[in-house]
């Protein structure tokens, strides 16, 4: 099976679609199926990348992390001509989603999309606070997913949302898999020992992108309410982004920079560790739609607290695997100071029932469901005959109508709400 990816989004930017894509491709292609990723140039991109096609982009666009794709009309020709593609997987709903709509018109080919995040939560970037902004992007995704043959949501919370916004294609739940034994063995002792982090140390850990989205200034505030009160307690953080500056500042301001532990983006064997190193896993973002990490530290027996939000019901079990509090500083280090205090034997069967819960969420079976989802796709599709020349320009045609369409509702919708 001949697959095609874009993704605007991928290697060396740090994030859970890059993850998603990885992991898919890596499965599909074990299977035996050819997986060619299309996405943006970013700074510092590997060299040797076997099946990816980097489009022109703007880098760092608008101050942030992310690389915008310059329109370029016929640059995946020549790669086109040489991979019919018998499916379209589309991991957003513009920029090169929208080449992947044309792509799947050309072909008569089916289209997936993934509908990994909800992007009006990411407005800021471009401009802070717009309503009319998020309404905007909000319709644009939803009347993006209802021209694809499939949408695919990771977590049962997404695929209600998406329902309520009005998306009608067919849906699936399929959570993003990871590599469940890779994350069982780690250095704890080792990691420790590099950090300078003592071993009766209780380390709350973190690992996502170091941003307002994920609601940084909140578990901020919150870790260091604990260190005040735990003097064993450290505040292990792992990745990069444009909140860097102001947490390593105001935990200076505090008095605390000493057992705040900065690592930066850490990869591979250096994150399994960063894992086992941990005791517990915090996190309060409340724009995930799986949120990959946390299954990563419940594979690894860390447990997670974290602030209730999309998907978190889906993985934590309340008292049992970890928590899940409401967006209250007491109530965040209540849960914390709750497992500190726990006996041994207690904590002991709380990081089995966290292992437990990571297997049901293995990259294995996430290949297995999503290439049956294709085949379902590919075995359905009405056998076309040949097309003449002004066959192929009035379909190309019909679907630039479409994604106009999409593009002119999803403006008028933003308007209407912007003004009543």
């Amino acid at each position: 099976m001949n697959i095609m990816m874009m993704s605007n989004v991928y290697s060396p930017f740090v994030g859970g679609v890059r993850r998603s894509v990885e992991t898919l491709s890596s499965e599909l292609r074990n299977r035996g199926h050819r997986v060619v990723i299309v996405t943006p140039d970013f700074d510092k991109e590997p060299l040797d990348e076997p099946d990816v096609i980097r489009v022109p982009a703007i880098h760092h666009y608008n101050g942030s992390d992310f690389s915008v794709q310059i329109p370029f009309p016929g640059l995946l020709h020549n790669t086109l001509k040489e991979l019919t593609p018998d499916i379209i997987h589309s991991h957003h709903p513009f920029m090169l989603g929208d080449t992947a709509l044309r792509i799947s018109a050309e072909f008569d080919t089916p289209i997936v999309f993934t509908h990994h995040t909800f992007y009006e939560n990411y407005t800021h970037y471009v401009n802070k606070n717009s309503s009319l902004l998020k309404t905007f992007i909000k319709t644009l995704a939803t009347e993006y997913a209802n021209l694809c043959n499939l949408v695919i949501a990771p977590s049962r919370s997404v695929a209600d949302t998406l329902h309520q916004r009005g998306v009608s294609s067919p849906m699936k739940i399929l959570p993003t898999g990871i590599d469940i034994k890779a994350f069982k063995f780690g250095n704890r002792d080792l990691f420790r020992k590099k950090y300078n982090i003592p071993d009766e140390g209780f380390v709350l850990g973190f690992v996502s992108r170091i941003a307002p989205e994920k609601n940084i200034q909140f578990l901020s505030v919150a870790i260091k309410e604990l260190l005040r009160e735990e003097l064993r307690a450290y505040f292990l953080v792992v990745g990069n982004g444009p909140s860097v500056p102001s947490l390593t500042n105001y935990f200076t301001r505090n008095g605390l920079s000493s057992r705040l532990i900065m690592t930066g983006i850490l990869q591979a064997q250096d994150l399994i560790d960063a894992y086992h190193a941990m005791d517990l896993f915090v996190f309060a973002s409340k724009t995930e739609t799986q949120g990959l990490v946390l299954v990563e530290a419940m594979a690894s027996g860390t447990p997670v607290v974290a602030v209730e939000g999309p998907a978190i019901n889906d993985v934590i079990a309340d008292y049992k695997n970890g928590r899940i509090v409401s967006d209250k500083v007491t109530l965040f280090t209540g849960a914390c100071k709750w497992f500190l205090k726990l006996s041994d034997n207690k904590k002991k069967l709380i990081r089995h029932a966290a292992v437990a819960t990571a297997q049901m969420f293995s990259k294995e079976y996430y290949g297995i469901r999503v290439l049956n989802e294709y085949e379902r796709l590919i075995n359905s599709k009405p056998v076309i005959k040949s097309k003449t020349p002004w066959q192929k320009i009035k379909k190309a045609a019909l679907i630039e109508l479409e994604l106009l369409k999409i593009f002119s509702k999803a403006m008028e919708v933003a308007i209407r709400c912007e003004h009543f």
